[in-house]
């Protein structure tokens, strides 16, 4: 889009915001192949107890997984998953990620990216 926008305007102004976006977009990629090169990520593997859905389109908004004994609830970014019960899921986390526990069940704060890996 910066060069379409710098070859079709020719107004260097315009092209301020796609040089922003590209910066801090290749420094979050900078950051991330760092963590994961210095080994900084927890992975987390499951089957999915239990999902649930948004009230209008039930897409699944969270979903509970059981992993060695716990229950492990993770809300969802994108509710573009497939989820169901018994599927085993993988999840990989900064080792850095807050967990808190709620109603005995732990809570994880967030996820790198996830994957469903197939039934139990």
């Amino acid at each position: 889009m910066l060069i379409v926008t710098a070859l079709v305007y020719c107004d260097p102004a315009l092209c301020w915001p796609f040089l922003l976006c590209g910066a801090v977009c290749a420094g979050l990629g900078v950051l991330l192949v760092r963590r994961i090169a210095q080994g900084r990520f927890v992975v987390l593997e499951g089957t999915v107890q239990k999902v649930g859905k948004t009230l209008f389109r039930s897409r699944p908004k969270a979903v509970i997984a059981a992993r060695d004994g716990r229950l492990v609830k993770v809300y969802l970014r994108g509710r573009r998953w497939g989820l169901s019960e018994g599927v085993r899921l993988c999840l990989y986390a900064a080792d850095n990620t807050p967990v808190y526990e709620q109603d005995g069940v732990l809570v994880l704060g967030g996820y790198l990216v996830g994957e469903q890996i197939g039934q139990e």
